[in-house]
C-alpha cells in the first residue's frame, strides 16, 4: 500500500495501467493453468463494499499495538481501545456493525483508488503519520441497539 514512507516514493512504486493489467493477467493465468494458490485482490475493495453493501457486519477486527480497535488500517479512525474496555464488551455493544458508524463511512468514502491512500486532507489525519480520530463504540454510544 502506498502509505507511510512509501507515499514519498510513489512515482516509481505505482504500476502504470498497462503494468497493472499485465500483473492481473499473469496472476489469473498462474491460477488457472498451474493451480498456483495466489491470493490477490483490490486493497480498497473492503472500503467500498463495507460502506455500501455489507455494512451490517465486520468479518475481522484489527487491534493495533496501542490497543486501538480500527475498522480498516487504511482509514485514520479508531472505534475503541481494549485498554479501556474488554474486546468482548465491544463485541456485545455492536463492533460487528462498525461500518454503520457515519464517520467510518465518511472517511472510507474519500478513498476511490489506491492513489487516494494516505493523501493529506485538511482536517483529516494522515494514516501512519498522525494520530487517528478517536471514537469509542461504548463510551460514545456509536451504534443504536
Amino acid at each position: 500500500m502506498i502509505l507511510g514512507r512509501a507515499r514519498k516514493e510513489q512515482n516509481w512504486i505505482f504500476p502504470t495501467p498497462i503494468q497493472y493489467r499485465e500483473i492481473a493477467r499473469t496472476i489469473l493465468k498462474l491460477r488457472s493453468e498451474n493451480g498456483v494458490p495466489i491470493e490477490w485482490g483490490d486493497p480498497i475493495d473492503h472500503l467500498i463494499r463495507f460502506r455500501t453493501k455489507i455494512e451490517h457486519f465486520i468479518p475481522y477486527s484489527n487491534i493495533q499495538a496501542n490497543g486501538d480497535i480500527i475498522a480498516s488500517p487504511y482509514i485514520p479512525i479508531s472505534i475503541g481501545n481494549v485498554r479501556r474496555h474488554p474486546f468482548s464488551e465491544y463485541w456485545k455493544k455492536g463492533l460487528v456493525r462498525a461500518w454503520e458508524i457515519p464517520k467510518v463511512k465518511e472517511l472510507a468514502s474519500r478513498i476511490i483508488s489506491i492513489k487516494d491512500m494516505g493523501k493529506q486532507e485538511e482536517g483529516v489525519p494522515t494514516v501512519w503519520y498522525d494520530q487517528n480520530i478517536k471514537l469509542d463504540l461504548i463510551d460514545d454510544k456509536l451504534i443504536e441497539r
